[in-house]
């Protein structure tokens, strides 16, 4: 195929896509691979294993590869969206240390950082003190940092 191509992958909580698109935005191919629904290991907390998502862009992309061949060598580009604040911890090797904490989780962290002195002045009058503590509170890799302080090191 001569033409050029642009391959989108959509990974979200059930499923994932793979979408190949013309340079003009035409849809030429599409796959998609669904996984199991995340776990609850207890109220509010939502994880899911991460290998679900690299598998599944793989099986996504030889899925477009066994309907055209050509569609792959083709890609000029790639273009990634994801699930908002969903956290996968790897160790410098890339290898998995632990279930990914998807968005939907709703543990939060102790928020630690205060500003002081111009800055706390600044922050204060912009209206912004509470949501730097929110901001900090759920970010899942505080919570990690805080509570598997093992599993942070290792990150």
């Amino acid at each position: 195929m001569d033409e050029k191509l642009l391959l989108s992958v959509d990974c979200g909580t059930q499923s994932i896509r793979a979408l190949v698109f013309s340079l003009e935005g035409g849809l030429v191919a599409r796959s998609q691979v669904e996984y199991p629904p995340y776990v609850s290991p207890g109220p509010g907390l939502a994880e899911q294993d991460p290998e679900l998502y690299w598998t599944g862009l793989i099986r996504a992309c030889r899925r477009l590869d066994d309907q055209d061949p050509s569609l792959l060598p083709a890609v000029a580009g790639v273009g990634v969206t994801s699930q908002r604040a969903t956290m996968i911890n790897v160790d410098e090797k890339g290898r998995v240390l632990r279930p990914a904490i998807v968005w939907l989780d709703q543990r939060r962290a102790r928020p630690e950082f205060a500003a002081s002195g111009p800055l706390n002045w600044g922050v204060r009058m912009a209206g912004l003190a509470s949501k730097l503590m929110d901001a900090q509170a759920q970010g899942k890799c505080n919570w990690i940092r805080q509570n598997q302080p093992d599993i942070w090191e290792k990150t």
